[in-house]
């Protein structure tokens, strides 16, 4: 496993410390995955719903 220097391991800390700030993190995470297939689930052929 790669080491982080001390500073970058403490403002890690403080971050994960801060519950919104990691939530809104994820948060943003998984929207960002999702937005990777918008492109495949809403196309001129959708794969749920009729036209």
């Amino acid at each position: 496993m790669r080491q982080v220097s001390p500073s970058i391991a403490s403002r890690w800390r403080n971050f994960k410390a801060n519950r919104r700030g990691f939530i809104s993190l994820w948060l943003f995470g998984i929207l960002f995955f999702v937005t990777l297939f918008a492109e495949f689930l809403a196309n001129d052929k959708p794969l749920f719903g009729s036209p």
